[in-house]
């Protein structure tokens, strides 16, 4: 009866330690994971990515400033090689270098030297379709920009015979100007043409075929607005 009554009262005396030490607010057994859960549940200081270290700041793309060539504008090119309407079909290309600086405002918007590349839209030769010799030229590219010219037209004149020929651009054959047979040194400059610019234009004897001799200038005027980068 004794010994029953020790191990009652030692019972209870182990139980009561046990809830002293659970029960308490703020006990020794939570003040031990509290600054952890603290820690680990404590909101990141505003602006901060977690690494002490502020997000890198990237610069705003600068558009590239550009200059509007206006639709109109006369261009001045010589052909690198002839171009014929016995040796060059509908559609060929041709290649050519820009002889005057293309000036917008008095600032220098490209170059002269600037190679140039152009399309034959017609070549028409004598005794086909209107019976006489008949080519158009048109630029496509000047230095690395597209472009769009109005044609520049050669036909042979049928009114004054085989010694001239009719120029003009667009559309348009301006006035009948001499012209010189088998292409020797007597072949016909043209008036301005496109801002100025003359031609040398020659009918061959060989069938009326019309020659435009390289390094001769021919003007062109753009049909379209030319955007380029300064």
């Amino acid at each position: 009866m004794f010994v029953r009554s020790r191990r009652l009262i030692l019972i209870a005396t182990i139980t009561a330690g046990l809830a002293a030490c659970t029960a308490a607010p703020g006990g020794e057994g939570e003040a031990n994971l509290a600054p952890d859960m603290a820690t680990e549940n404590a909101p990141a200081p505003a602006g901060n990515t977690g690494a002490g270290v502020a997000p890198p700041a990237f610069p705003e793309d600068t558009p590239a400033s550009t200059m509007e060539v206006p639709s109109g504008t006369a261009l001045t090119v010589e052909l690198t090689a002839p171009v014929s309407t016995e040796t060059h079909s509908a559609g060929d290309e041709f290649q050519a270098v820009l002889t005057e600086a293309l000036i917008i405002d008095g600032e220098t918007v490209i170059r002269a030297g600037a190679d140039v590349v152009g399309r034959v839209a017609v070549s028409q030769r004598a005794g086909r379709v209107q019976g006489v010799s008949r080519i158009e030229l048109v630029l496509t590219r000047l230095g690395s920009s597209e472009i769009s010219t109005a044609p520049f037209v050669v036909q042979a004149d049928t009114e004054r015979g085989e010694d001239a020929v009719r120029i003009g651009t667009g559309a348009g054959i301006g006035a009948a100007i001499g012209a010189a047979l088998g292409g020797g040194d007597g072949a016909a400059i043209g008036a301005a043409i496109g801002g100025g610019a003359g031609t040398a234009v020659v009918l061959t004897d060989r069938g009326d075929d019309i020659q435009i001799r390289a390094e001769a200038p021919i003007g062109f005027v753009l049909s379209a607005p030319l955007i380029v980068a300064e």
